[in-house]
């Protein structure tokens, strides 16, 4: 949902590259077989638009 994705980035922003650049954040759905084909795009874009990844 968007909620869940407005947390997700704020944890990214907040975490991503932090810890002088040891910690990196990665986009992970919850239920990733229940997600749907749109959470997974929406996850991806949001990933390349902030240099990180998705954990499957």
């Amino acid at each position: 949902t968007e909620e869940e994705l407005a947390v997700s980035l704020d944890l990214c922003e907040r975490f991503h590259r932090s810890a002088e650049g040891r910690l990196h954040y990665a986009f992970t759905p919850r239920g990733t077989r229940n997600a749907t084909d749109a959470m997974w795009q929406r996850v991806t874009e949001l990933a390349v638009e902030r240099g990180t990844v998705v954990h499957t």
